[in-house]
């Protein structure tokens, strides 16, 4: 009955579902996942690959977005996809997101030449009670990284259902220097309420819309919209995933 439960509220809520095998299949599947992804985060099995973030005038590469990976002994590489939201519910993410952002203080101290930022995604656990400002400040201080190189990049739920300790948490890392990114902008609630409240430095429009890029329709008019609303606002605009001249 529990994993029926869980199976329903993961499909959405406001609904019934009768359990069947593959149900508990699932569930073991999530355990076993779950006590592996444990010893890796003690075993240093977690690494970080660091994607560029270029200048579309200038073709120069102005950022780095730290990507965490998972090398796992038998089943070779893993994306995020598929050990992410179970560190979120095993509330593993908070450890999992230190490693990534103490290895991004290190590629930037390691690069004494390089002088743009790096973006580290974090997740809504992270934040206010999870103390992410102690966390960084900790990762800053035991690198010697600077503040003034690093990005976080949040949700746009994350931002518009800010607690109060969430968002104490977040003027905290806003006043050391870091710059804060609204991720995945369009997918989410589209607060602008979640824009002009927070301490936003820039909004990433999502891939989804960058795969619909000139389709002379709803792609291009949604795009061109948000980047008439980060220049507006005196912000950057990132878009995630462009891979053709076209887009």
């Amino acid at each position: 009955a529990d994993m029926a439960m869980y199976t329903a509220k993961q499909a959405g809520r406001d609904r019934a579902e009768l359990f069947d095998a593959s149900m508990r299949e699932m569930a073991m599947t999530r355990l076993s996942i779950e006590s592996e992804l444990r010893t890796a985060i003690r075993d240093g099995e977690l690494v970080v690959y660091y994607q560029p973030v270029v200048d579309l005038e200038t073709r120069e590469i102005v950022a780095f977005e730290a990507l965490v990976r998972w090398q796992h002994p038998q089943r070779g590489l893993l994306l995020p996809d598929e050990f992410i939201p179970i560190s979120e519910d095993a509330n593993l993410v908070i450890p999992l997101g230190a490693i990534v952002l103490q290895e991004a203080c290190k590629f930037l101290v390691e690069r004494p030449h390089y002088t743009g930022r790096v973006f580290v995604n974090v997740s809504t656990r992270q934040i206010g009670t999870a103390d992410l400002s102690r966390v960084v400040r900790n990762a800053l201080a035991t690198t010697g990284a600077s503040a003034s190189q690093l990005g976080l990049e949040i949700t746009e739920s994350g931002m518009l259902m800010a607690t109060a300790a969430a968002r104490a948490d977040l003027k905290a890392l806003v006043d050391m220097g870091i710059e804060l990114i609204l991720d995945d902008f369009g997918t989410g609630y589209s607060s602008l309420s979640s824009v002009l409240q927070n301490p936003v430095a820039g909004l990433k429009l999502a891939r989804e819309f960058t795969l619909r890029l000139g389709d002379k329709g709803t792609g291009d008019r949604i795009s061109t919209a948000v980047a008439a609303l980060t220049r507006s606002l005196d912000m950057f605009g990132i878009i995630e995933g462009i891979e053709t001249e076209a887009q």
